[in-house]
């Protein structure tokens, strides 16, 4: 409802991207309530879960860390025209992990799932908390670079408007 009030404000279709971001998520959901049909329902979940999951990574790397994960000019840190706060190592382990926890919640909560034993959810748990703290501090660091960006901006026009 966030995301659909951003867009109703600011008629940025952004918002409407992101909102389809957590309904994708919340139908993985339903589908895993769906234990023990097989067939369609199956493959319903497993092609849901897959598509939430991909979407939602692709959304954290592009729009909340401003990286771009295919091969163009300034995409990757290193490549990159914009300052970053931390070394190149570090976007690269964000990437990797944060993709990795995005595959597992998925599969946690698959139905009749069997490979996720009562051990191995507290490391999922962990996974989970490393990835929301990384996308914390990436997501910080990119809107902290917007803010400046639009202040140059803004400066800018300021001063070519003062010209006579």
């Amino acid at each position: 409802m966030q995301c659909c009030r951003a867009y109703f404000d600011t008629r940025e279709r952004r918002h409407l991207a992101n909102a389809l971001k957590y309904c994708s998520s919340i139908l993985v959901i339903l589908l895993s309530l769906t234990t023990g049909r097989g067939g369609a329902w199956a493959v319903g979940w497993a092609v849901a879960s897959v598509v939430s999951s991909v979407y939602a990574y692709l959304w954290d790397l592009v729009m909340d860390w401003g990286l771009r994960p295919w091969a163009v000019p300034g995409c990757w840190p290193h490549r990159a025209k914009r300052p970053f706060i931390y070394p190149t190592w570090a976007y690269y382990a964000a990437g990797t992990t944060n993709g990795l926890a995005r595959l597992t919640w998925a599969l946690y909560i698959s139905p009749g799932q069997q490979v996720v034993q009562q051990h191995i959810i507290l490391l999922l748990g962990c996974l989970e908390l490393l990835r929301r703290a990384q996308w914390a501090l990436l997501r910080m660091e990119w809107e902290q670079h917007h803010r400046n960006h639009k202040i140059a901006e803004a400066a800018a026009t300021t001063s070519t408007l003062a010209l006579p």
